[in-house]
């Protein structure tokens, strides 16, 4: 893919943290995402709502950086999937992640 992936941390609130995540998700960008969320996590930040508006591809790397937040007790909230992101997780269920749009 090779599409640049840049995450942004709008706000952090105690345990609520807000990341917005843009570009391609792939194995050549998922640490980017991994280390940006499980930061938050070990900081403290156990909430992430992670919107996904602009990520235009996102495969099996980036669900284990996924994982590995909740895996690290975090909550993950998934918000504004395009349709082809959507379709990896109608495929798959994780605990402690919830979607909306």
């Amino acid at each position: 893919m090779g599409e640049t992936l840049t995450v942004t941390v709008r706000s952090v609130n105690g345990q609520h943290a807000e990341v917005a995540v843009a570009g391609e998700v792939d194995v050549s960008t998922e640490a980017i995402l991994r280390e940006a969320l499980v930061g938050l996590v070990e900081r403290g930040a156990k909430d992430l709502v992670v919107d996904l508006a602009d990520v235009t591809f996102l495969d099996s790397s980036g669900l284990r950086a996924l994982i590995e937040v909740i895996r690290l007790g975090g909550k993950l909230t998934l918000r504004h999937l395009r349709p082809a992101v959507r379709l990896v997780f109608n495929i798959v269920t994780i605990p402690s992640l919830t979607i909306e749009n």
